[in-house]
């Protein structure tokens, strides 16, 4: 009975798998397709032709400090030291997996890439990167706090006022999260078929208060990387977009990757950057997207293959 309880919840998994798949795939293409009604090749040549090498390769190694960045914030959501340069490795691996494979299957190659490396468990990986997912919509949040100027504090006169305000709240949301981040130790799970999310859990709590706040300023020093690079690339194509209008793209573009897609996101990422160059009057936005996707989807895949070929030969 017990065997053919465990055959149909795997029929049952690989027919969620496969309709996600399914899902995601459309959605990527749909989105591609809408993003190419007003693609024009011989712009997009005579646009590539005229790029400015040194802002493009420029924005590809600040891509490749941000991974640095996430390394360093990484390393606090552990209470035991581990290597940056793993950690680092770590990351590459997990965006190409992302990269190349469905379903964001990067993230589980990437906590089993870090626990052939420290031995730690895998599940208590994917607690610390079950909250660095929670760090980035943070910093999502914070982004779309600075793109509209404190606007939704018009009820205050002044704009330091507003500021202090909002310092204030952030601070109040830091302390409630960081006080309350133990309390997750409590929940434990005694059924023997869900005993791997002790684990989890485990890895989630195991970040202390001052950790969170090094993890919450690493956080702010990532988001303000990415967009430096959407400025740096918009500038080698000479497309003269404002820093608020920067924001405005790396805010959109990240709510898109939200979306399920084909893997590395394509097609949402483009249709969600050109649709925004569209509110910028620039009608053919396709050139700038590819090369946005292209700066971090190349160097992150070559750089992640060496690394997963390099464990599996050493």
């Amino acid at each position: 009975m017990k065997i053919i309880l465990n055959m149909i919840l795997d029929m049952k998994n690989r027919i969620n798998n496969f309709f996600k798949i399914l899902v995601s795939s459309f959605l990527g293409i749909l989105f591609l397709f809408f993003s190419l009604q007003e693609f024009d090749y011989n712009l997009f040549k005579e646009s590539f032709i005229s790029i400015n090498f040194f802002f493009l390769i420029t924005s590809v190694l600040l891509l490749i400090i941000t991974i640095f960045l996430r390394a360093m914030r990484w390393s606090f959501l552990f209470n035991i030291p581990i290597g940056i340069n793993d950690l680092y490795k770590s990351q590459l691996v997990g965006y190409m997996g992302n990269n190349i494979l469905p379903l964001r299957l990067g993230e589980l190659l990437k906590a089993y890439f870090l626990e052939k490396k420290t031995k730690i468990p895998k599940f208590k990986i994917i607690g610390t990167i079950v909250f660095e997912r929670v760090l980035d919509l943070l910093g999502l949040i914070i982004l779309f706090v600075v793109l509209f100027n404190f606007s939704i504090f018009n009820i205050f006169p002044y704009q330091y006022v507003k500021i202090i305000f909002l310092i204030l709240i952030f601070t109040t949301f830091l302390i409630i999260l960081s006080f309350n981040i133990n309390r997750i130790k409590a929940l434990r799970f005694k059924n023997k078929y869900f005993l791997f999310f002790n684990d989890i859990i485990d890895g989630f709590s195991s970040i202390n208060k001052m950790n969170f706040l090094f993890s919450v300023f690493y956080t702010i020093l990532i988001w303000i990387s990415y967009i430096v690079v959407v400025y740096l690339v918009q500038e080698s194509m000479s497309l003269n977009l404002s820093f608020i209008q920067c924001i405005i793209i790396l805010l959109i573009s990240s709510i898109a990757l939200m979306i399920p897609s084909l893997p590395g996101n394509i097609g949402t990422f483009e249709g969600s950057i050109v649709y925004t160059l569209l509110l910028f009057g620039i009608e053919d936005g396709f050139g700038f997207a590819f090369i946005l996707h292209a700066v971090s989807f190349i160097p992150y895949t070559l750089l992640g293959l060496f690394y997963l070929i390099e464990q599996r030969n050493s």
